[in-house]
């Protein structure tokens, strides 16, 4: 009854004519697997699943890296920590030469734990006691009690050597002479 036939139309639509806009069915009598619009499709989703993994094992790789610097960093702050505490000590202990003592205690002594830090000090201060002012390792409790001039004369010789001023120097000069 129509003069018109239905033509199959690329890419697997039919239509009703001439002038039809689309709105057939589909004639495709092959299966929806079989496309290539499908196959493109898995062959994509191939290669980015290989990509993925491929991205997996260059970021585990990484990854395994970083924890090996993170390793290295950690025992680095350690030390560094280790090192700064037994410096403090040495201070403590009144070193006077403190680069020489830092070498001599990293050396380490026998029958001592590194770790011991005042183990250490003491160690070094009998081995090597010209490292060490005299009056290092007393006690507080050994320390003279202060008087009122002493403490004028800490503060006179403070203000001077901070100030630079020649009255304040002379000032300290005289505090002094007269506290002895």
């Amino acid at each position: 009854m129509s003069d018109f036939q239905q033509i199959q139309l690329p890419g697997g639509r039919a239509g009703d004519g001439p002038g039809d806009t689309g709105g057939g069915t589909q004639a495709s009598a092959e299966p929806a697997d079989d496309r290539p619009d499908v196959v493109r499709e898995e062959g994509d989703w191939r290669k980015r699943a290989l990509a993925a993994e491929a991205r997996v094992e260059q970021l585990e790789g990484r990854i395994t890296a970083l924890e090996g610097e993170v390793a290295e960093a950690a025992e680095s702050a350690s030390a560094a920590a280790l090192g700064r505490e037994r410096d403090r000590a040495l201070i403590e202990a009144g070193v006077l030469d403190l680069d020489a003592a830092r070498l001599l205690a990293e050396r380490g002594f026998e029958g001592v734990d590194p770790t011991d830090l005042a183990g250490v000090a003491g160690a070094l201060r009998r081995e090597r006691p010209w490292l060490f002012s005299s009056a290092g390792f007393g006690s507080a409790a050994m320390a003279g009690e202060t008087t009122a001039g002493n403490t004028a004369l800490s503060e006179a010789h403070d203000t001077a050597r901070c100030s630079g001023d020649r009255r304040q120097v002379l000032r300290y000069l005289r505090v002094k002479r007269n506290a002895n």
